[in-house]
């Protein structure tokens, strides 16, 4: 994002004040962000179309299996992007009366924080980040492989619930890296198509992604 254009906070209207980090430089990490661990969540959590309250009702389900007593460990940080939805609102019910909190981060393309972001993104989150050029997606990666690489001990898990073939290549790359991948059967998309795949467990896949050597020794399922 430009410096001219720069915003250091997102104002919302129930006064909460987010802060905004610039892109960061290549292998360079914020020093806001400290994790003992970190989630990727992956794939597309916006449910466009459907009703806002199921959609809240969906997501606070997916918490409550045990993710959120996961989560509230300290040091927990997790990565979520501008498009995912309702995901931010969700998790915060679910964690705002425990002692420990993750810290949420979400990676938002810049426009969306200086053209009335406030509008758009939840104010759940306790720090946006602006994503570089290539896109949000691969700001996220960009900045897990750069705490992998100062943090070989790291634990890092991602999160697929829905997507699509536009998300295979992130995918990989995570599995790629040995980190686990909790596919949630039932948000549609590619999640449920991998879910499906590691039922049946078939022979031969003409994925190329998805056939790779070694793809679903990393991949787990929980029914949503």
């Amino acid at each position: 994002m430009d410096s001219s254009q720069s915003k250091s906070e997102v104002c919302f209207s129930n006064g909460k004040r987010v802060p905004v980090l610039e892109t960061p430089q290549a292998g360079v990490l914020p020093e806001q962000i400290q994790a003992k661990a970190l989630v990727l969540f992956l794939g597309n959590l916006d449910t466009t179309g459907d009703d806002e309250n199921v959609q809240q009702d969906q997501l606070k389900r997916l918490f409550s299996q045990g993710f959120v007593k996961a989560l509230s460990v300290a040091g927990t940080v997790i990565f979520d992007r501008a498009e995912d939805v309702g995901l931010a609102r969700a998790l915060g019910s679910c964690v705002e009366h425990r002692q420990q909190r993750p810290l949420l981060v979400c990676i938002s393309d810049g426009a969306r924080i200086i053209d009335q972001a406030s509008k758009e993104l939840d104010s759940e989150h306790d720090l946006f980040v602006c994503a570089s050029e290539a896109g949000e997606k691969e700001t996220q990666l960009a900045m897990a492989e750069a705490m992998a690489d100062q943090s070989p001990d790291l634990p890092i898990i991602g999160l697929l619930r829905g997507g699509g073939d536009a998300d295979k290549p992130s995918l990989q790359r995570v599995v790629r890296r040995g980190w686990p991948v909790i596919t949630v059967t039932g948000s549609g998309g590619l999640a449920d198509e991998l879910g499906l795949m590691l039922e049946d467990k078939p022979k031969t896949i003409d994925d190329p992604v998805l056939g790779s050597s070694q793809f679903f020794c990393r991949l787990f399922k929980l029914t949503h």
